[in-house]
């Protein structure tokens, strides 16, 4: 196995064949159907949410037709490879749920735009299969099928790692620039470490261009492109999670009598996680204020007003509860205790040996906040992949507090055209 810090086009076995099988993938695309282009409409989050919608299942559609075209007469290194996202160990700093998402959307794309196959073995602290699950089975494998693809020695597998902002200028910069399938071509498989935002640069890259073009990427910005992933891969519940989130079903049913509130405050620095801050506790009048206001606004309109908090700050949480309640506002939080998927407690760890479902448990609330902001009608987050992800997999309209503005509540907005473009 290579282990290629990075990306470098020194490493691979030879490319001899892979003029060929450019040929022939090129040929397979141009006399298979595309997807016809048409602008997304933005006029207004309903029909927003219904285009992109309908993109999502074309994109499933023509990805599976595509990654499943290999006729017995196709050479073995031409047939789709897998592409898989790896987070399986403590050691790999897969970051929070967020920065998850952010690596796994961006590996999604990667296979999609060079029409690999596409794998995730995301098993840390527990499987992500005990929340969620693919839209279809064909999409993608299970992890012991990920799993499987790791653990045969004598294949040859490319490992690409991109994690953390160390990563941003030396190796996300130069997706746009490289042959991509040409690196990888002869590779049996690629294993993918990454927790960084990087499928709207993928499109920008010439090689890739004209599957970008085929699937209407081309079209579409930054968000947009990670709703499409979200509908694909995390809107359908396990039943574990629909039962976690029943008491919540005010929360996740769209109504016209009432108006959604969300509200995410990251505190960060908890030397348990080794987390720098990110804001403190006075930020949480800023963020009473502008849900406040959002509520009067609801009200005008005889709406009822329902606020949603999530926080990494037990303290912030029972001062969220303290300033609603005096303004006679309802405000609702998930329960358990708060923990962070990447950095579980040595106890936890020790306790999943003995008890396998206490730390599916216990990572819950983290996944059950992240799928409440995304059902909100407005969000006011801080500065989190984990609220950032949520507000672009709902389409949610979202103002960020600024992290060095937060003594004079300067809030921006996060999604849309003015927020698009900001990872």
């Amino acid at each position: 196995m290579d282990d290629v810090r990075g990306l470098n086009p020194r490493y691979g076995p030879g490319n001899s064949s892979y003029d060929q099988c450019l040929h022939d993938t090129l040929r397979y695309s141009l006399s298979h159907d595309s997807i016809a282009e048409h602008p997304v409409d933005r006029s207004n989050r309903v029909s927003h949410v219904q285009d992109l919608d309908s993109l999502a299942a074309e994109i499933e559609a023509l990805y599976i037709r595509s990654t499943n075209s290999a006729s017995p007469s196709t050479p073995h290194a031409c047939i789709p490879k897998p592409i898989i996202f790896d987070c399986s160990s403590r050691f790999q700093e897969c970051g929070g749920l967020g920065d998850r998402l952010k690596g796994l959307a961006s590996t999604f794309y990667l296979a999609l735009l060079t029409n690999s196959r596409f794998y995730y073995h995301w098993t840390f602290p527990t499987d992500v299969g005990n929340y969620f699950m693919a839209s279809n089975s064909s999409l993608s494998s299970p992890a012991r099928t990920a799993r499987s693809f790791m653990g045969i020695q004598y294949v040859t597998m490319f490992e690409w790692w991109c994690m953390n902002w160390h990563c941003m200028v030396r190796d996300i910069r130069r997706t746009r620039e490289w042959n991509l399938p040409k690196l990888w071509h002869g590779y049996s498989s690629i294993i993918s470490h990454t927790n960084m935002a990087y499928w709207d640069v993928l499109i920008q890259n010439p090689f890739l261009g004209a599957t970008a073009r085929r699937y209407n990427l081309h079209l579409l910005r930054q968000d947009e492109m990670f709703y499409i992933f979200t509908r694909l891969f995390f809107t359908k519940m396990t039943s574990f999670m629909g039962l976690a989130l029943e008491p919540y079903r005010d929360l996740m049913s769209p109504s016209s009598d009432r108006v959604k509130v969300g509200v995410q405050l990251r505190i960060g620095n908890d030397t348990a996680w080794h987390e720098g801050p990110r804001h403190s506790l006075a930020a949480v009048g800023c963020f009473v204020e502008k849900a406040k206001l959002k509520c009067e606004e609801g009200n005008r309109q005889s709406k009822e007003c329902l606020i949603f908090v999530s926080t990494d700050s037990q303290r912030a949480l029972e001062l969220f509860r303290a300033r609603f309640k005096l303004l006679g506002i309802s405000m609702m939080a998930t329960d358990g205790p708060i923990s962070h998927i990447d950095k579980p407690s040595q106890s936890l760890i020790r306790q999943h040996f003995v008890d396998p479902q206490s730390i599916i448990t216990e990572h819950s609330r983290v996944f059950m906040d992240w799928i409440l902001l995304t059902k909100m009608d407005y969000l006011y987050i801080s500065r989190s992949g984990f609220s950032e992800t949520a507000a672009f997999a709902g389409m949610v309209p979202t103002e960020r507090l600024a992290v060095r503005d937060e003594y004079r509540c300067g809030f921006y907005p996060w999604t849309g055209e003015a927020g698009s473009k900001l990872w």
